[in-house]
């Protein structure tokens, strides 16, 4: 071969053309999946309908709260006491510290919450929690409402801990509790 070719200038006019049609068309048929709020569906799993009102998922079969309703103020949901299991020798809890909430995800996986009287109160807990319970403290970030968020690393057990400030003045400290580190980020 002897001539040039010459390079392709752009992509064909008709192909870029289907491409711009299809885009807002797929977004379309897409947003017409979603289901509508107070709808019915089943769950993740299969197992069970779900209905879901204003922000708020009901499952028929979770009696948790974990990926079931999840109204944080609702006290019909919540666990005021530690879970069978929960790791109380690698996470020990300020003997004034109150229980807003609790349990186990999965084998091995906890969460607690504790809801502190104000900041001053939360900040005490915090490194009570981290003082003993031998943990070294990674990723400390300020949150935007001022509160907290880091990675606790124990000679066991690792937790991701997050401080919430609440409207009331009281402030919440969570904490998602696990064995496995890949688990708590």
């Amino acid at each position: 071969m002897t001539g040039s070719r010459e390079p392709r200038s752009g992509a064909h006019p008709l192909r870029t053309g289907m491409c711009a049609l299809a885009v807002p068309v797929l977004a379309l048929t897409l947003s017409a999946c979603a289901p509508e709020p107070g709808s019915v569906s089943w769950d993740e799993n299969g197992s069970g309908p779900t209905a879901t009102d204003e922000g708020k998922q009901i499952t028929g079969d979770d009696e948790s709260g974990w990926g079931g309703a999840n109204d944080q103020e609702d006290p019909e949901l919540k666990h005021a006491e530690l879970p069978d299991g929960f790791p109380s020798a690698d996470f020990p809890l300020p003997e004034d510290a109150v229980l807003d909430d609790a349990g186990a995800r999965d084998p091995g996986t906890w969460f607690v919450v504790l809801r502190a009287a104000d900041a001053s109160q939360a900040d005490d807990w915090w490194d009570r929690i981290v003082s003993d319970g031998s943990f070294t403290v990674r990723k400390a970030e300020k949150t935007d409402d001022g509160g907290r968020s880091a990675i606790l690393v124990g000679p066991d057990l690792h937790a991701s801990a997050l401080t919430l400030a609440q409207d009331d003045g009281s402030v919440l400290l969570s904490y998602d509790l696990s064995y496995d580190p890949d688990a708590v980020g």
